[in-house]
């Protein structure tokens, strides 16, 4: 299991973006709110959002011909 999410991770562009809002989503979730559940939303979609940006592949080697 743990392998797997390493290597989810690992293919993803930006695998610092999706740590910081997983952390801030944590904080959110501790820190009271006057708009119940809004902001725990938006964080959570932009986590998903930057979650599934992945790394651009290689191009294919250009034989020259």
């Amino acid at each position: 299991m743990v392998l797997l999410i390493k290597r989810w991770i690992d293919g993803l562009r930006f695998p610092g973006l999706l740590l910081l809002g997983a952390v801030l989503l944590i904080l959110n979730l501790a820190i009271p709110d006057p708009l119940p559940w809004l902001d725990e939303i938006l964080l959570a979609v932009a986590a998903a959002a930057l979650a599934s940006l992945r790394k651009d592949k290689p191009a294919p080697p250009d034989d020259g011909q």
